[in-house]
């Protein structure tokens, strides 16, 4: 017996320094970063803005690969299957950490998946025709009580990430709608609202903005702490008396197991990429808010979003909608 425990004792040192060593040398070929989006998407754009100063970071190629499909789920799926070596990493935003999980179905879990940063985040807005009588939330909460559940909401996916944060706020007005999807996602929904097709829907600020300039369409608020430096004159829902908010947020993953060590290396240096003036500049052409939050920091927050979210999901019946 004290043999053995000889030998297990030397196998644990012995291995504790080939990781040590193993992230002293990391990284020593090119990293991938899985994007679960298509090509030319707002993940993919920042993806391949932020791969350069990243590059620079870590001095070794960052390859793209996307693998779109099941709402961001293929991708994430990938991640969570691949070798926990820091050489994989996934760009994972919300609705595949935590609605599509939820929605069930899946062969993967949030456990097989270890948060690494929380990097940007996308706020929302809600959105009617500039020709609508509704000026402001006092006024859609009137109308929706009014409509009786009746009121029309444009929507990318229903229980996408714009959709069930919104959710939040009609459940504090104590109001329901009618959710209606597109399948060309925040586009349909915008000519639905310019064509007077539908009587509100939930976007992003870049997908507003050109139609908003236009005065075709009025946002009635954002779904912030504070009021957007692009949008300055729109005010948050808290100011109108719903102390509400709701993102899409965008995140880094590794698969679960990946040694503290390269995740240290590897949160360090998307950091430091994220402060690039060029990844910056793109993000404010898409409308995205540049954010930070490192491994540990990550892992609380996305516990807390988690739990808000999963009781959106179950008060709308539609925890392990996918389960058959």
């Amino acid at each position: 017996m004290k043999r053995l425990a000889t030998i297990l004792a030397m196998t644990c040192v012995l291995t504790a320094g080939a990781t040590a060593s193993a992230a002293a040398d990391f990284p020593q070929r090119p990293v991938t970063i899985v994007v679960p989006w298509g090509a030319g998407g707002g993940s993919d754009i920042v993806a391949r803005a932020l791969s350069k100063p990243l590059e620079k970071e870590l001095g070794q190629p960052i390859v793209i690969v996307n693998k779109p499909g099941g709402g961001g789920t293929v991708g994430a799926s990938y991640v969570a299957h691949s070798r926990p070596d820091g050489y994989t990493i996934g760009l994972i935003n919300n609705t595949g950490l935590i609605h599509q999980i939820h929605y069930g179905g899946l062969d993967y879990t949030r456990a097989d998946l270890d948060p690494l940063a929380l990097f940007l985040r996308a706020p929302i807005f809600l959105v009617v025709n500039s020709a609508s009588p509704i000026k402001n939330l006092a006024d859609y909460v009137k109308a929706a009580r009014e409509k009786n559940g009746d009121m029309t909401l444009g929507v990318a996916a229903v229980g996408g990430g714009t959709h069930l944060p919104i959710e939040g706020f009609f459940a504090a007005a104590g109001v329901k709608t009618q959710p209606m999807p597109f399948k060309n996602g925040g586009s349909g929904v915008i000519t639905a609202l310019a064509g007077g097709h539908i009587d509100s829907g939930v976007l992003h600020p870049s997908e507003v903005y050109g139609q908003y300039k236009a005065g075709v369409l009025r946002v009635l608020g954002v779904l912030d702490t504070t009021r957007l430096e692009t949008y300055p004159e729109v005010p948050t829902f808290k100011e109108q008396g719903y102390d509400v908010t709701g993102e899409v947020w965008r995140s880094f993953v590794t698969p679960k197991g990946t040694p503290a060590e390269i995740k240290e290396i590897l949160a360090k240096a998307l950091e430091k990429a994220t402060k690039d003036p060029g990844y910056l500049e793109t993000l404010s052409k898409l409308g995205d808010l540049p954010t930070w939050k490192g491994p540990e920091e990550f892992a609380k927050y996305l516990a807390e979003d988690d739990a808000k979210l999963l009781a959106i999901i179950k008060s709308l019946d539609l925890y392990n909608k996918n389960v058959k």
